[in-house]
Parts: C-alpha cells; sequence; structure tokens
C-alpha cells in the first residue's frame, strides 16, 4: 500500500517539472502538498529503496529512514523551485559541477538535461558517496563523474562530523561541538580541479556544503572570472556563524565579481533579491 501510493505521488508529481498550463499547474501543487502531508505522518522502516520514476523515468536508491530519502520516496523532489528552474536554464553542452552532491537528487537532474555536456559530483562522505555512484551507475550516466572530495579554498585534508540525526543532508567541518562520526576526507579547490580535469566550459556550479560555501567560492575564482557560470547556492547564516564568516561576506564576494542576486519563485522564475536570507538558495548570475 505505502510503496503502490508513493509510485502514484511521484508519477504525477513529476509533471509539476514539464507541465506549463498554469491551472493544471496550480492543481498539481495541491497533489503535491497532500503528498507531503502524507510524507510527515507514514514512516518507511525500510533500510534500502529503490524509486524508478524521479523526474519520470530516473532510478534512485534511497533510504527513506532518513528525511531526504523519505521526502524523495514519498513526493518525488526534495527541492522543487530549484528544479523549475534547473529544467529551463540548462541546456544540453552545460557542464554542470554539484558541489555536495549528496545521494544524487541534482546530478541526476541535471545529467538527464546536459546529455551532451557533463556533470561533476563532488561528494565527500563515504556512505552518501557510495550511494551517488550506485544512482550515477544505474542510469548508465557516462557523461556524470563522481568525485570522493570536498571543495574548498585549497587542497589539503578536512574533518567533517557526520551528526547522529534523521538529516542525511547536514554533515559538515564547521558544527562547533557538534557530536557524531568524524572522517577525515581529501579536500580540494575547483581551481584545482579545472586544472586537473580541463573542463571546456563551467556553466553551472551548485554549492550546499554547511558552512564551506564561501571557502569554496575563494578557491573557484578564476572559474568564476574565466567562465561566468551561474552560481546556485545554499544560504544558511547559522552554518556560515560556525564557519566564521556572513552572509554578506559571500554577498559581497560574488557582487564585486560582477554577480547580480536572484531569488527562486515558486513557478522556478528567477526574481531580483532585494535582501539576503539567513536560509534560502540563491542564484547569482554575471551581468
Amino acid at each position: 500500500m505505502k510503496f503502490a501510493l508513493a509510485r502514484f505521488f511521484r508519477s504525477v508529481n513529476a509533471n509539476l517539472i514539464y507541465i506549463r498550463c498554469f491551472p493544471v499547474f496550480q492543481l498539481l501543487k495541491v497533489m503535491r502538498w497532500v503528498s507531503v502531508q502524507v510524507y510527515k505522518r507514514w514512516k518507511i522502516s525500510d533500510r534500502e529503496v529503490v524509486i524508478r520514476n524521479f523526474d519520470r523515468d530516473i532510478e534512485m536508491n534511497l533510504d527513506p529512514r532518513f528525511s531526504m530519502g523519505a521526502i524523495l520516496f514519498w513526493t518525488g523532489f526534495h527541492e522543487v523551485k530549484e528544479l523549475l528552474f534547473l529544467h529551463s536554464f540548462l541546456k544540453p553542452p552545460h557542464v554542470v559541477l554539484d558541489v555536495g552532491a549528496n545521494q544524487g537528487e541534482f546530478s541526476l537532474f541535471t545529467a538527464k538535461r546536459v546529455s551532451a555536456g557533463g556533470v561533476y559530483a563532488f561528494e565527500p562522505l563515504p556512505n552518501m558517496f557510495q550511494r551517488l555512484s550506485t544512482n550515477i551507475k544505474v542510469n548508465g550516466y557516462q557523461h556524470v563523474k563522481a568525485l570522493e572530495l570536498a571543495i574548498g579554498k585549497t587542497d589539503g585534508r578536512l574533518t567533517i562530523v557526520d551528526p547522529s540525526t534523521d538529516n542525511e543532508g547536514v554533515a559538515s567541518a564547521y558544527w562547533n561541538g557538534q557530536t557524531g562520526r568524524r572522517f577525515e576526507v581529501n579536500m580540494r579547490s575547483l581551481d584545482s580541479c579545472w586544472l586537473e580535469f580541463q573542463w571546456p566550459r563551467v556553466d553551472l556550479i551548485k554549492l550546499d556544503i554547511e558552512g564551506g560555501e564561501w571557502f569554496a567560492l575563494q578557491g573557484a575564482q578564476q572559474i568564476l572570472e574565466t567562465f561566468r557560470p551561474t552560481v546556485l547556492i545554499e544560504f544558511n547564516a547559522r552554518s556560515y556563524a560556525a564557519a566564521g564568516y556572513t552572509t554578506a561576506d559571500v554577498d559581497h564576494f560574488l557582487m564585486d565579481l560582477g554577480y547580480q542576486r536572484y531569488a527562486i519563485s515558486k513557478t522556478g522564475k528567477l526574481i531580483v533579491a532585494k535582501t539576503i536570507p539567513d536560509f534560502n538558495n540563491l542564484v547569482y548570475q554575471p551581468k
């Protein structure tokens, strides 16, 4: 019963990305709201689940005992408005850098749309990297490369703490006093990776690394100045403060490089953002 209902919700909700008729879009939003209410109330105890209709036809291995796995299982998406934006923005030749790829929601979604380009998915945690690699392999995406690396300002090593919570997306190097499993991982800058992989272009950098965003941007300055990619970045004042900087520091860094700040509407459209949020995803594009 649970699996059939979740499959139905995912199938219906996937149409949110593709339908442009506004009344139908509104009806689909109601259905997603219903699926979210079910997600909040109906827990799944299975450790490993395979869904085969993420974004209509993508296969994903996930763990629905945790929050991100559960919302993907029940609703088909974790972040809808961001995917709506990417669906309209991405073109087949684009090269995407997914920094903080987790289990692969953004990597798989973008891979489907950049069939003549490439996706580089960076994920330093061993368990998440294994699931990410599996999800890439089972879909046959030859143009996606998973890299078991943290991204920072320089090359080196980094200690990441994975706290004992039901949210598999909050592991960080910058939670002061946080308890949990500790991982010593390899760290690279994006500019260093560019030298190695010789990317001919970079069109999108997505950053969601729980406090490491400003360091990653500083380590990508040559890429930002050379390719002028769009940047999709999570703003999180709490994790930024733990890392020793502010949301204004990140904003000033990108604005000084000639970027404009945008929020994403519920329909995936970009709107000039007049203020900096404490917690939200923003898009920066060159002026």
